[in-house]
C-alpha cells in the first residue's frame, strides 16, 4: 500500500470511527428523552462532549436509572 492509499484509509477509519461516536450520543439522547421528557441544555451539552468511555458508562445507566441525573452522574 502506498502512502496515498494508506492516507485514504486513515482518513476512512476515522470517518466511521467519527460516525459511530455521534451515532451512540444521538441513540443515548433518544433514550434520555423517551425516558426522562424534554432534555435541557445542560444535559445535551454532557452527552455530545462525552467520550467513548462515558458514553459507554450512560448507555448501561439509562437501563436501570430512576433519573437523568442518575445516568449522567451529575
Amino acid at each position: 500500500m502506498d502512502s496515498v492509499d494508506k492516507l485514504i484509509e486513515e482518513g476512512m477509519q476515522m470517518g466511521l470511527s467519527k460516525g459511530r461516536a455521534e451515532g451512540r450520543k444521538q441513540m443515548l439522547l433518544d433514550q434520555l428523552k423517551l425516558k426522562f421528557g424534554e432534555l435541557n441544555e445542560a444535559d445535551i451539552a454532557r452527552v455530545e462532549e462525552a467520550d467513548e468511555s462515558a458514553l459507554r458508562q450512560y448507555s448501561e445507566r439509562v437501563l436501570t436509572a430512576d433519573s437523568i441525573g442518575a445516568v449522567l452522574g451529575g
